[in-house]
């Protein structure tokens, strides 16, 4: 079976990529087929990006990632955590930044009664562990690093990204 992933990380994609891997045959000899995930996104949701990356890792034996286009920012994140066979389609380019990551919630207004007055506020704050996350996948160079810390979009072409999937492989063990 194939997925074609041409939008955003959100909850409804989450739902999309469960009913296929639900759907997914069991072929002669009891085998399961394989889902051949295509990837072209521009990132998207923390929690949805978790979400996709933990349902990838639970199929990895039946799953192929197949990276194309833009992958960017969150994008990233799926490309290298999964523990999947996965590949980089020629001409692909990535991006990578500081995610935004919710920090504690706060109430405004009456919130006695299931916040029904008040006014549900969360504080963006930059995601430096995440970047430690990914750079512990990828291994930036000292640049890109300082760069992406200091709130830059930093951008890959082809062949840097080749190296980064190389070095991920072996950082996670996968042929």
């Amino acid at each position: 079976m194939i997925i074609h992933i041409n939008e955003a990380l959100l909850p409804e994609l989450v739902t999309s990529l469960a009913q296929a891997y639900n759907n997914l045959d069991i072929l002669d000899g009891g085998r399961m087929e394989d889902l051949v995930i295509y990837m072209c996104t521009p990132g998207g949701s923390n929690w949805a990006t978790a979400a996709i990356i933990d349902m990838i890792n639970e199929h990895k034996d039946h799953t192929i990632l197949k990276a194309y286009g833009e992958v960017t920012s969150n994008g990233i994140k799926v490309l290298f955590s999964a523990k999947c066979r996965k590949e980089i389609l020629p001409e692909s380019i990535g991006m990578y930044h500081l995610t935004s990551n919710t920090g504690i919630p706060t109430f405004e207004g009456n919130t006695q009664h299931n916040n029904e007055y008040g006014v549900f506020m969360m504080e963006q704050t930059n995601n430096f562990g995440y970047l430690e996350e990914v750079n512990k996948l990828v291994k930036f160079t000292k640049d890109e690093l300082k760069r992406i810390k200091l709130n830059y979009d930093v951008w890959f072409n082809y062949d840097r990204l080749q190296e980064m999937l190389v070095y991920n492989k072996t950082k996670l063990k996968l042929k």
